[in-house]
This record gives C-alpha cells, sequence and structure tokens, in this order.
C-alpha cells in the first residue's frame, strides 16, 4: 500500500468508482500493489488524504479510522514467517494504541503492532496470542516517539529457536528467542478475523511479506522507503543505504506520481568528484509505457538531483 501512487487510491468503495482523492478527501479504497489485490477497504471512520501529510509527502490521516484488508483473515492466518515495513508518523494517543493487528484481544490475537508504555521507553512494540495468553516485544526508544518513521518487524517460528526483531529506522530495538520470552513457531490462528490498520497515525507505505527477510533483503527495502520518504539522516551511519539509497549498480524502484521536485539522491553523496557521469535508463514494469512523463535534470549546485 503506497500513500505517493494517487491513482491507487479512490473516494468511492472500488478503483476508478469516483477517482482520486485531494488534499483532504475522505480515502475508501487503497489499492494493493502486489498483484495479490489484499485492498484495503475503509472499515469506519473518514480516513483522509493529505498531500503534505509526512515530511510534506503524501500520506492517509487515519484519525480514529480503520482500514480492513481484504481477504486476509484465512490467507494470512497462523503463518510461521513474516516481515512488516510501515512507514508512519502516529499521533499523541496515550498507551496500548494499536495500529496494524489481526484479532481484536491480545489474549487471542494472531498479532498486533502496538503502542506500549511510552513512560518506560516501550514504544511500538508486538503482541503475538497463544489462544490462552500472549507474549509481547516491546520496541525502543527510537520508535518511543513521535516523529515519522520507518518501523521493520520480521519473525521466523521456522528456526530451532524462533525469533522476532523490531527495527526502528534501520536500528535493531528489541529482540525475542535468543533470550528471554519464547517466541511461538507459528502466529496463533485467528481465521475469522482480518488484518486491520489505522486509529491515531499517519500512514504513508505498509508492505506484509509471507516471509522472514534477510538482513541484505530488509536493508535495501529500508533504504529504498527512507529515501523515497525522505527520511535517510534517520538510518544508522552503518547502513548500507543511508547515502546511496538504491544506487547500488542495479536498480532503484520509483512510485509513479511522486509529488513534482521529490528529491531522489544527492550526488555529492554518491560520488565526491563532481564531474562524475551518472549513466541510468527507465524501464516500465507495467504497459502504460509512459517513461516520456519522467525527466532528469540536474540543479547547479547539485543538492539535490530530481525527477520532475
Amino acid at each position: 500500500l503506497d500513500a505517493s501512487d494517487r491513482a491507487k487510491l479512490d473516494r468511492g468503495t472500488y478503483l476508478g468508482e469516483l477517482g482520486p482523492p485531494v488534499d483532504g478527501n475522505q480515502v475508501n479504497f487503497w489499492a494493493d500493489k502486489s498483484g495479490h489485490h489484499h485492498h484495503a477497504y475503509k472499515e469506519s471512520g473518514s480516513p483522509t488524504y493529505e498531500s503534505t501529510g509526512l515530511n510534506a509527502l503524501p500520506s492517509i490521516n487515519t484519525s480514529g479510522d480503520r482500514f480492513v484488508i481484504s481477504d486476509s483473515d484465512e490467507s494470512f492466518d497462523a503463518w510461521d514467517k513474516m516481515t512488516v515495513f510501515m512507514v508512519y508518523q502516529w499521533n499523541p494517543a496515550g498507551f496500548w494504541v494499536s495500529h496494524l493487528w489481526k484479532g481484536s484481544e491480545i489474549t487471542t490475537s494472531s498479532f498486533q503492532l502496538q503502542t506500549m508504555n511510552l513512560n518506560h521507553n516501550q514504544g511500538q512494540g508486538v503482541w503475538y496470542g497463544t489462544g490462552d495468553g500472549s507474549t509481547r516485544l516491546n520496541g525502543g526508544p527510537i520508535t518511543n516517539g513521535h516523529d515519522p518513521i520507518v518501523i521493520t518487524l520480521t519473525y521466523d517460528g521456522t528456526i530451532d529457536i524462533p525469533i522476532t526483531k523490531i527495527y526502528g529506522n534501520g536500528f535493531i530495538q528489541a529482540g525475542h528467542g535468543l533470550s528471554g520470552t519464547p517466541v511461538p513457531s507459528r502466529l496463533y490462528s485467528s481465521p475469522e478475523d482480518s488484518v486491520k490498520f489505522g486509529n491515531q497515525n499517519r500512514f504513508s507505505e505498509i508492505m506484509i511479506f509471507n516471509d522472514a527477510l534477510g538482513d541484505t533483503a530488509r536493508q535495501k527495502i529500508e533504504g529504498y522507503l527512507a529515501h523515497k520518504w525522505a527520511m535517510p539522516h534517520l538510518l544508522p551511519v552503518s547502513h548500507p543505504y543511508k547515502n546511496s539509497g538504491m544506487m547500488d549498480g542495479t536498480t532503484m524502484a520509483l512510485s509513479e506520481e511522486l509529488p513534482v521536485g521529490t528529491p531522489i539522491i544527492q550526488m555529492s553523496e554518491l560520488d565526491p568528484d563532481y564531474n562524475a557521469s551518472w549513466t541510468y535508463s527507465l524501464t516500465e514494469a507495467n504497459d502504460s509505457n509512459d517513461n516520456q512523463l519522467f525527466t532528469f535534470f540536474e540543479l547547479q549546485d547539485w543538492t539535490p538531483a530530481q525527477l520532475n
């Protein structure tokens, strides 16, 4: 789910019914771009499109509102591996507020990403139900604030000692499994419940994988999201994509309909030699063949190179 792609948002109940929102419009439908048709539908409230809601970039404001992800009750049930990436900003709303979840009660839920006790730096953590109880992993101080964040949850129940980890802007904040509370080998079954998200948040992007991504893949996606949503400065100094985003000599994925002037990369960070050249090409992932809408130009001071 990507708020920067306005063509995947609709004011109606399905894509194309009423058309994309403009700033301040209600969003009732948010299309899944993965091709798996796990679209998000408004369940309650009036989620609002904000063209400059998160770091002056698009977001969906769910101030007390909720979305439900279609066909997620059984297909997302009882996973033994999962990775979640969220780019969001949560508004001050007290403690114990769920952001993304499957199941309605902590003791029976499949999982819940939730605000814990902020007075103890518990930040954004995760609960997983056991049917007759629950276990939880608190976040850390980086996930404790109200600033925009790239949060990553990885869970692997298939290894000898199942483990869950939470990262905030690429920094590992907490981990279960190698010590402390045991991690279940499979998320508790809750086939009657769909995955939902919302409450007091601004969401810009959500990715959910039925896999426990390794560090290389995790860092690549974190780098992509941090650069896309204007947060690379928040990544660790040691992060392989802090300065260069996805510019690793392979490919760089860009969403269409980014706001005019969206910064992509600082050339001075890519290569200190200002006389260096950069060769690039554009390929389309679908059949629209509208690459002519992209133009690359360099500002005189090289700060930053931009796509228009």
